[in-house]
């Protein structure tokens, strides 16, 4: 007769997943920062200075830290007496094969 053990390595699997994704994710917004940078008009240079990202366990956010101010949605979307300049949607959706690509090469085990 034939005698096996089980061995789980279930714990090691998911801490190297968890680490893959968050690599993942920074290497994603890192590069969605850069696109969104390169496509933010530029008057004074405060809204392309304050474009940043932050990630959590499973999402990263691009977006400018001008938060007391509404600024940066107007130039995004517009307003009725100026028009849209979309730079955050058009530096992520514009670059969407490139950051797949990206999220590919960093999700490694």
């Amino acid at each position: 007769m034939i005698s096996m053990k089980y061995k789980s390595n279930r714990k090691e699997v998911k801490q190297r997943m968890d680490m893959a994704q968050k690599l993942m994710l920074e290497a994603l917004g890192k590069a969605g920062e850069g696109y969104v940078k390169l496509n933010t008009p530029v008057k004074t240079g405060a809204l392309r200075g304050s474009i940043a990202y932050k990630t959590d366990k499973t999402s990263v956010s691009i977006g400018s830290t001008l938060t007391s101010e509404d600024y940066p949605i107007y130039i995004e979307k517009g307003t009725s007496k100026a028009p849209a300049q979309p730079y955050i949607s058009t530096g992520i959706l514009g670059n969407a094969s490139q950051l797949k690509k990206i999220a590919e090469a960093n999700y490694k085990l």
